[in-house]
C-alpha cells in the first residue's frame, strides 16, 4: 500500500499530498497519538445556530449565579489527592459520575473533524450536564472549568477559568486552557512562562516541539500560520515564544476562532471574516477566499475534512501547505527548507505519526533531483524516505 501511494505521488505530485494526509491519519489512529485521530461529525446550518443561542443563553443565566456567588477558597492546596497522586473528584466537589459524563462528552466534541464550534444538541447537552453538576456543588473546580469550557473561548467567562486556576493550578486541563486564555488577552510573558511549564511536566512530547519548530519555520515570510488542535498549536507556539522563532509569522488556531474577542481582534488587524461564527470546513474555505490577498500557510495536520474544499488551491511548502490562488511551483522553496532550514530532528527520533508529514515534501524532492540526475542528493532523500516508511 505505501509504495502504490509512493508511486501515485510521483504521477499526480498533489494528488499525493491529499493521500498522505489519509495515509498519515491511518498511521496515526493506531498509535492514538495524533491530532488528526478525531471523531467524524456532520456541520451544523447557520440559522439553527443563531437559534440555539437565545436557549444557550437561558441556560448559562441559570447557572451564572451559582458560580458569581462563591468566593475562591484561599488555600487550595488543602485539597485531597488520591492514592495514584491525581486530584480526587469528590474532594475537590461535585459528582465523580456527572464529571466522568462531562468529560467524556467534551472529550467527543473536541475530537470533530469537521468542526471546532459545538452545535446547538452539543451545546444544550454541555449545558445541561454543567446545570446538573453546579446545582449540587457550585463552588467546585469542576463547575468552575467547565462553566468557561461551556463558552468556547469566550472571555466574558474567563473570571470562572480564573477560579478554576486558583483552586487546582497545577490541573493540565486549566494550565492549557489558562495559556490560550493568555494568547487571547494578548499576555506574551503569561504565554511564555505557560509554554515552558507544559513543556517542563512534558505534558507535551519533545517530538511535538520538533516538529512545530519545523512547521513554523515551514511557513512563508509575513505569513499567518493556521493550525487545527493543541498539538500543533502548542509546537508552532513554543518553537516562537519560547525559543524566539519565526516572530513575523501569525498562529490563528482554529480552535481561537472559536472566541468573539479573538475574532474581532483579527478584524481590528485587517483580516476579513466571515459572517458566521460557527467553526467548520466551510468557515476556513470562506476565511482564505476572503484573505486570500494575503499570504497563507496552513498546517499539515488538519484533518483532510478541511482540506477537500481547497485541495486545488494548496502547494507543498515543507510541513505546511502554502493557500495560492494561482499555480505555484515552489521547488526551489523546498529545496532550500530541506538544504538550510529544517532541523530534521524528528525524522531521526521515535516519532510515527507526524513524522509522515515530511513526505510529500521528500517525494517532490525525489523527482527534481531525478530529473536533475543528481544522484547524491537523491540518494539522501531516499534514506530520509526509507527511515520514515520502515517504522
Amino acid at each position: 500500500m505505501k509504495s502504490y501511494l509512493f508511486y501515485l505521488f510521483l504521477i499526480f505530485p498533489f494528488g499525493m499530498v491529499f493521500s498522505q494526509v489519509e495515509k498519515t491519519e491511518e498511521i496515526n489512529a493506531k498509535t492514538n497519538t495524533s491530532p488528526l485521530n478525531n471523531t467524524l461529525n456532520t456541520p451544523i446550518e447557520l440559522e439553527s445556530i443563531k437559534k440555539a443561542k437565545k436557549e444557550k443563553d437561558v441556560k448559562r443565566l441559570e447557572v451564572e449565579p451559582m458560580l458569581e456567588e462563591i468566593s475562591v477558597p484561599s488555600a487550595p492546596a488543602a485539597v485531597n489527592k488520591s492514592i495514584d497522586g491525581k486530584m480526587d473528584s469528590d474532594a475537590i466537589g461535585g459528582s465523580a459520575l456527572q464529571i466522568a459524563k462531562y468529560k467524556t462528552s467534551f472529550k467527543n466534541y473536541s475530537e470533530q473533524r469537521t468542526q471546532r464550534s459545538l452545535s446547538v444538541e452539543q451545546s444544550n447537552e454541555m449545558e445541561d450536564l454543567l446545570r446538573d453538576l453546579s446545582s449540587q456543588s457550585p463552588a467546585s473546580f469542576e463547575s468552575y472549568l467547565f462553566y468557561y469550557l461551556n463558552g468556547q473561548n469566550d472571555l466574558t467567562r474567563s473570571k470562572a477559568l480564573l477560579k478554576a486556576n486558583e483552586l487546582n493550578p497545577s490541573d493540565v486541563q486549566v494550565q492549557e486552557e489558562m495559556l490560550t486564555y493568555y494568547i487571547l488577552m494578548n499576555q506574551s510573558d503569561e504565554t511564555r512562562k505557560t509554554l515552558l511549564s507544559l513543556s517542563q511536566k512534558d505534558v507535551y512530547s519533545e517530538s511535538t516541539e520538533f516538529y512545530g519548530q519545523d512547521m513554523i519555520n515551514s511557513a512563508p515570510s509575513n505569513s499567518i500560520l493556521i493550525t487545527h488542535g493543541n498539538e500543533d498549536s502548542y509546537g508552532a507556539l513554543y518553537a516562537q515564544k519560547v525559543k524566539r522563532e519565526r516572530e513575523d509569522v501569525e498562529i490563528i488556531s482554529l480552535d481561537w476562532l472559536t472566541s468573539p474577542q479573538y475574532r474581532t481582534n483579527l478584524k481590528t488587524k485587517g483580516w476579513k471574516l466571515t459572517t458566521s461564527d460557527f467553526i467548520d470546513t466551510k468557515h476556513l474555505q470562506e476565511f482564505c477566499e476572503l484573505n486570500k490577498d494575503k499570504t497563507i500557510a496552513i498546517s499539515m495536520t488538519l484533518p483532510k475534512e478541511y482540506l477537500i474544499p481547497i485541495l486545488d488551491k494548496l502547494y507543498v511548502s515543507g510541513l505546511v501547505f502554502e493557500y495560492l490562488d494561482v499555480p505555484t511551483d515552489l521547488s526551489l522553496r523546498n529545496q532550500e527548507l530541506w538544504k538550510k532550514t529544517l532541523n530534521k530532528k524528528l525524522i531521526e527520533s521515535e516519532d510515527k505519526g507526524l513524522v509522515n508529514n515530511y513526505l510529500p515534501m521528500l517525494f517532490q524532492l525525489k523527482k527534481i533531483y531525478q530529473t536533475d540526475g543528481n544522484t547524491e542528493a537523491v540518494n539522501d532523500i531516499d534514506r530520509a524516505i526509507q527511515i520514515i516508511t520502515n517504522r
